[in-house]
């Protein structure tokens, strides 16, 4: 005989699989879901704040190397997906509109990888990073020059002395 069971309290470790009807580990929620161990119950998105992990197939509260959390769609992803976010290392591997331009390591948006860089020109060679968007950039605004005085490029006001 078949019995009502209450997710939450009843599957708890295990998940509930709405498909099955059975309480289930982790990895074999059904292909496309992912355990939530909030509500003991596998689901197609996880929710706010947490992020499907492809190979432990949990809603994980963060993701680590080589995955970034993108809320955008609530997963561990190799690249943001997202559009308009880029993969940041220093803000705990999470995909943010902006890079960590002040304080962090990598505070270059490169649009062409969609990832915050420490330097601009490791992605591209004459690629320069620009401190006005804090974006890598093959030009730079008219009130700025190009400096490749230095092995990381950069678009400056005034030329270094010496140079100009």
């Amino acid at each position: 005989t078949r019995t009502c069971v209450n997710t939450t309290s009843q599957c708890n470790p295990a998940y509930a699989d709405d498909y099955t009807r059975k309480c289930v580990i982790a990895v074999d929620c059904p292909f496309g879901t992912y355990a939530n161990p909030v509500n003991y119950q596998c689901v197609t998105y996880c929710p706010s704040g947490r992020y499907g992990h492809p190979t432990t197939r949990v809603c994980e509260t963060g993701c680590v190397t080589p995955y970034f959390a993108d809320p955008g769609v609530n997963l561990c992803v190799n690249d943001c997906v997202t559009v308009g976010l880029y993969s940041d290392a220093s803000s705990s591997r999470t995909c943010v509109p902006e890079c960590n331009n002040l304080t962090g390591l990598t505070p270059w948006a490169d649009d062409s990888t969609r990832r915050c860089v420490s330097d601009c020109n490791n992605t591209m060679s004459k690629y320069l990073a620009d401190n006005t968007t804090w974006k890598c950039v093959f030009d730079c605004p008219l009130t700025h020059v190009a400096d490749f005085t230095t092995s990381a490029p950069k678009c400056v006001i005034t030329c270094p002395s010496g140079w100009f």
